[in-house]
């Protein structure tokens, strides 16, 4: 006979502290499975998902620099976001894609700062607070960027 599991719960993947964060340290096939989107879709129809959850959603992307490979990217980079002229106010923290480009970047935080989607923009690499670089290649990824892990990135 047949069971019904009832519906998928994301909940126990998420740190309790850092709420919509992944937990660190999850291990594939051990703590989650990775399913294509068409079987996840399938799933969903099946069993549903818990009230108030939202799936979670990665992409495969090519890592390496001399050996390519491609892996599914379990977690995101993790940007700190900041509006020029207000530095002194706490960062906005942001999950992003390595394969997002810089256009992606700069959309998601005119959205973040509720700035118009017309309004001309830049987006600055904050290293320091003195040395900062324009990300003007707006077809680059985040990856060919060279962000790291809680980089602060400065809209203007």
């Amino acid at each position: 006979p047949a069971t019904f599991p009832g519906p998928i719960d994301l909940e126990p993947l998420f740190d309790k502290n850092n709420p919509g964060q992944l937990k660190e340290h999850l291990v594939d096939d051990l703590d989650y499975a990775l399913v294509p989107a068409r079987v996840w879709e399938k799933l969903l129809q099946w069993y549903g998902l818990v009230e108030g959850q939202e799936p979670i959603k990665r992409r495969v992307v090519e890592q390496g620099m001399f050996v390519k490979h491609c892996r599914v990217e379990v977690y995101l980079l993790a940007l700190k976001l900041k509006l020029h002229g207000q530095e002194e106010t706490k960062p906005v923290l942001r999950g992003f894609s390595r394969a997002d480009t810089v256009q992606d970047l700069l959309e998601a935080m005119k959205d973040v700062f509720s700035i118009d989607s017309d309004t001309e923009c830049r987006v600055w690499n904050s290293f320091t607070a003195t040395s900062m670089d324009e990300l003007s290649n707006k077809k680059e990824t985040l990856q060919e960027c060279n962000l790291f892990e809680n980089q602060i990135v400065v809209l203007e």
